[in-house]
């Protein structure tokens, strides 16, 4: 009985003694490649993910490319209606500044006009109805219940305006405008010449239809005004 038990323990040591052989070898195999299997498992998944990055890139730049792109373009017209220059929208270097003083100047001068031209005079007060809101429409409205320029035109007298200078800010959205008006009979002869000035307060409201779009793109609103007349 005491020899089994010799025995038994003399057998188990080899046993024990070749089991941590294929340990060690197990762990000695782990720390030479385990790295290396687990950057090539990073590397992998990098590379999958760098694919897949570039796919989600092809697509939408194919979508990009199938959808229609509609490229405004801004069309500048003359006193006689025909276009005198066209520019792309988003290449346009104007300013806003610019934009309303010149849209200031043009709603005085149409304002103030007579001409013999029916049709020009009909143009000019339609367009004003785009450009004057509020208190200043009224104003226009009862501008014209005195000063009917067709009846003016056909008591021989014309009307001439000159806007003299670049509409001046006098605070975020009011403007001074000074203009001279030259009164001609239908020969041409000098009749009298006046100077004015306005105060006028304007907002922009961006358009969002095509009418607006059409008719006022700036979006530029005479909300108030009042004429003064210069005296020499």
């Amino acid at each position: 009985m005491l020899w089994d038990r010799k025995k038994t323990a003399r057998d188990r040591a080899p046993a024990e003694k070749t089991e941590n052989v294929y340990l060690s070898a197990r762990e000695e195999w782990l720390e030479r490649y385990g790295s290396y299997i687990k950057r090539s498992a990073q590397w992998r998944m990098t590379a999958w993910c760098a694919i897949g990055i570039a796919l989600l890139s092809l697509s939408a730049n194919i979508m990009q490319l199938t959808q229609a792109k509609v490229v405004p373009y801004i069309i500048a017209i003359n006193e006689i209606g025909q276009w005198s220059a066209v520019a792309r929208a988003d290449h346009v270097t104007t300013s806003p500044q610019r934009a309303i003083q010149a849209d200031i100047a043009a709603c005085i001068s149409d304002w103030r006009t007579v001409t013999a031209d029916n049709e020009l005079q009909k143009k000019m007060i339609r367009r004003l109805s785009h450009y004057f809101v509020g208190a200043a429409k009224g104003v226009l409205a009862e501008w014209y219940n005195h000063n009917n320029p067709y009846e003016i035109a056909k008591q021989g007298r014309l009307v001439q305006v000159n806007v003299q200078s670049l509409p001046l800010a006098v605070s975020q959205d009011s403007w001074r405008v000074e203009w001279t008006e030259t009164v001609r009979n239908h020969a041409g002869i000098l009749l009298s010449q006046s100077r004015f000035a306005a105060m006028v307060r304007v907002q922009l409201d961006p358009p969002t239809t095509e009418e607006q779009m059409l008719n006022n793109p700036s979006g530029l609103h005479i909300i108030e005004i009042s004429t003064t007349r210069i005296m020499d």
